[in-house]
């Protein structure tokens, strides 16, 4: 949590709880909290003997820029508490059970500029909020048009034989 010290359960942690970022060293209160069943798939991925089961579009500071947990591959590095940088040792597929698992999202209060603010561990490991997860997810939507209006754009002034 914000002190360094004290660690909750996730179900236990409550907007407005400060809780700690590594990168600016300070902690930060959580401005909105978001908790449901997950059907997007999730993965599960150890580094310096933790684990983490995440959604496949959550966001992680890599030593190459941020990366969603779909991006991450083997041996790639990420930030992990009082341990700097370390290699991912495995990633695997979490298998669906009957019941989609609950997932939940925190947001930091801090300026969507600040990305560095944007921050929180969980489990030992550095992880970006769901302001850094949406501002991704819309980032790939935004390429993502762009290729489609170029792939229409070029059948426009295209001219097939037979």
């Amino acid at each position: 949590m914000g002190d360094d010290k004290t660690e909750k359960r996730i179900d236990q942690i409550v907007k407005g709880d400060r809780i700690s970022n590594l990168l600016l060293k300070k902690a930060l209160a959580i401005c909105r909290m978001t908790r449901g069943p997950e059907k997007i798939p999730m993965l599960k991925f150890k580094v310096d003997g933790k684990s983490l089961s995440v959604r496949g579009n959550h966001p992680f500071p890599t030593r190459s820029g941020m990366k969603t947990t779909f991006s991450l591959r083997v041996g790639d590095e990420i930030l992990v508490q009082d341990k700097g940088w370390q290699s991912i040792a495995s990633i695997e597929s979490v298998e669906a059970g009957a019941q989609a698992p609950n997932v939940w999202n925190i947001e930091v209060d801090a300026p969507g500029d600040q990305w560095d603010a944007h921050h929180y561990v969980a489990n030992g490991v550095v992880t970006g909020d769901l302001m850094i997860q949406v501002k991704l997810q819309n980032d790939a939507r935004t390429v993502q048009n762009r290729l489609n209006w170029w792939w229409v754009a070029g059948l426009q002034g295209s001219v097939f034989l037979c």
